[in-house]
């Protein structure tokens, strides 16, 4: 599957995309359209169809996240080539975020760069270590890969035009999912462990924990949208390493008393990004651009897109 809607309450799967009609890792809503990042290409869903961004580079993009940035302009994770692209909604390229490019040549998806916040401090983005981590799991055991902490948070842009590409948080595991909360609080998933990790960003700009909760010790924690108790987190498949399972799982994980709700999708795949289901904005938007695939279950309450 591609995009599934899912209703918590019923505890259902709704509505199915398959990954045939059209491949998507990261989405998010701009105004009324829906964007996605998908390989090689940032695609906007609209009311008047689909248009496509190509992401040009040496390498393939492994596109990961998309995310809106301020008022104007959109920014996507270019994974393969260790950079953070920021388009405009005429569909220029405005600027370019890449922090390996002083190293010159530098392998494909050499960090593994996944994920980003854009926060008053400057913009933070995760990655697996410093290292070209294909090289790196390779010499070493799954275990340790994941979970020695070698996964990091990295000031792409700085504070106040210093510390431009600096480390600013380590000792994560495979992170994902990084969410800024006002005034200056970031939350990481630790994906590989199932750790939700709660950060303080001080005022000299480094990120540390102030708290942690194991959502789950079973599937790769990826995925967060915030809920009035906590979060809304994903339970993707494991894919690699001694620990198989053949279903994804969403959480509702209680901040307050750190109680966890897990449901069970009986689907095999991967979560990466967990949206609100407006149905004023997709009902139309899938109509319009997946017309083989409009079918809705009619009486489905507000769910969750992932």
């Amino acid at each position: 599957m591609s995009l599934v809607g899912y209703d918590w309450e019923e505890e259902r799967v709704f509505w199915q995309l398959p990954s045939s009609a059209a491949r998507a890792c990261s989405a998010c809503y701009d105004g009324s359209d829906l964007l996605i990042a998908t390989d090689n290409f940032l695609r906007r869903y609209s009311g008047n169809g689909c248009e496509d961004y190509e992401l040009k580079g040496k390498y393939d993009a492994y596109a990961h996240t998309v995310r809106v940035v301020g008022d104007d302009l959109v920014g996507i994770a270019d994974t393969g080539n260790t950079q953070l692209l920021f388009i405009n909604r005429e569909g220029s390229l405005e600027y370019v975020l890449r922090p390996l490019e002083v190293w010159g040549d530098y392998p494909i998806d050499a960090i593994h760069l996944n994920d980003f916040a854009a926060t008053p401090f400057g913009i933070l983005a995760s990655c697996f270590g410093y290292r070209p981590w294909r090289e790196i799991i390779a010499a070493t055991s799954w275990e340790d890969w994941s979970s020695g902490g070698y996964g990091l948070i990295m000031n792409l842009n700085g504070g106040d035009n210093k510390g431009v590409g600096r480390i600013v948080g380590c000792g994560l595991d495979q992170p994902h999912s990084v969410r800024y909360v006002a005034p200056n609080w970031l939350y990481v998933s630790s994906s590989a462990t199932g750790v939700l990790h709660v950060c303080e960003i001080t005022a000299t700009g480094l990120v540390q924990e102030r708290h942690r909760y194991q959502v789950t010790r079973t599937h790769f924690l990826r995925g967060a949208l915030r809920s009035n108790s906590g979060w809304f987190l994903g339970g993707s498949c494991f894919r690699h390493g001694p620990k198989q399972n053949h279903h994804m799982e969403i959480y509702d994980l209680d901040e307050s008393s750190g109680g966890v709700t897990a449901k069970r999708l009986e689907l095999m795949g991967e979560i990466y990004d967990i949206l609100p289901w407006h149905d004023d904005i997709l009902r139309p938007l899938i109509a319009r651009n997946f017309p083989d695939h409009a079918r809705f279950c009619e009486d489905h309450a507000a769910g969750s897109l992932s």
